[in-house]
């Protein structure tokens, strides 16, 4: 797939301790005075913040592994039998140390990790504290790579993607995504460190995947991105787009991205159904349609952000979270032909 110069920042939201969605996991907010630790909302949050390795807390949260996270409801899209012949595959980034008061936007590539072609299941991510989001995308012909500095204007067909410190997404029974023997993975991940200390940022994903054909539908992202974005200063400000669907599709999770001046995000249809609503710029909640959300070919989607600029400069569509603005409506939707996104800007 082509690659598009934009920054993201997509997301699904996940929950506590397992990926059920929007709920808390009964830790109170400051539950660690550890660097970017405050909310701790989801179970890895709250274990990595409360003094334990990376691999512990994936470990005792992944829904994979049987950990926390196994008792966790059928988000995106519903439980379902998986196909008998699974495997668990782990990814791991190398360590990124971010300074006080940095935002750094760094990549890795891996080899195929899954030796072949295999379906996704399920993809679960986990994000120590100071994130803004991550991406995992297909990479033609990855090799295992080193932690890097990259731009955050990357996007390009996506296996997976997160804005909470963890999310799971699990297909409907017969659904999931394809990877062909020939692509690797690239991991982009976009943190923001409002600390006073430095912190050590790094992406887990753990995959559920079956051998290719296991599924008979394929799913992929919708990604409407409006980049006309021009916030006067010192005063409120809206950004608006409409789309329209090229064929039918059923809608398993959608979610909005802004930066720190949005105040609302609403998305809805030409018939007034409202697809996503919500008001959280930093780790927004998707919403989690199960049943799926049908929407026929030629239906409208008009998203709406609202903002409060209180700086004396006009804002601007751009990659930086402290910087610039953003107004995108994502999610995950099948059936995708051929596991085709369908874009929109």
């Amino acid at each position: 797939m082509r690659r598009l110069a934009l920054l993201w920042s997509l997301a699904l939201g996940l929950s506590a301790c397992g990926g059920e969605e929007a709920q808390s996991s009964g830790t109170e907010p400051g539950c660690s005075s550890a660097p970017q630790c405050g909310s701790c909302e989801t179970c890895y949050e709250t274990c990595v913040c409360n003094g334990n390795s990376t691999a512990t807390c994936v470990s005792e949260c992944s829904t994979a592994s049987g950990g926390a996270g196994g008792s966790g409801g059928s988000p995106s899209g519903g439980a379902g039998g998986a196909p008998p012949a699974t495997q668990t595959v782990t990814i791991e980034t190398s360590p990124r140390s971010i300074g006080p008061g940095e935002e750094a936007f760094f990549c890795q590539t891996f080899a195929n990790p899954f030796g072949g072609s295999v379906d996704v299941l399920q993809s679960e991510s986990f994000m120590t504290p100071g994130s803004h989001h991550m991406f995992v995308f297909y990479e033609e012909g990855a090799t295992d790579g080193s932690v890097h500095d990259c731009s955050g204007l990357e996007y390009k067909r996506t296996l997976h993607t997160a804005q909470t410190p963890q999310l799971l997404t699990k297909y409907p029974p017969g659904v999931g995504r394809h990877v062909e023997p020939s692509f690797g993975l690239k991991v982009m991940a976009h943190y923001l460190n409002t600390g006073k200390a430095a912190i050590d940022a790094k992406i887990t994903v753990v995959f559920q995947v079956a051998p290719a054909g296991s599924v008979g539908q394929q799913a992929a992202a919708l990604f409407y991105n409006n980049m006309n974005i021009a916030l006067p200063p010192m005063a409120p400000g809206t950004a608006q787009a409409t789309c329209t669907l090229p064929y039918d599709v059923k809608i398993i999770d959608v979610v909005s991205h802004m930066h720190k001046w949005g105040v609302k995000f609403e998305a809805k249809t030409e018939t007034g159904v409202v697809v996503y609503q919500g008001a959280d710029w930093n780790e927004p909640k998707p919403t989690l349609y199960d049943p799926p959300l049908e929407l026929p070919k030629g239906t409208q989607i008009t998203y709406t952000c609202s903002y409060q600029n209180t700086t004396t400069s006009t804002l601007t569509f751009g990659e930086s979270a402290g910087a610039n603005e953003m107004c995108i409506l994502s999610g995950t939707y099948f059936p995708a032909p051929n596991g085709k996104s369908i874009i929109c800007m």
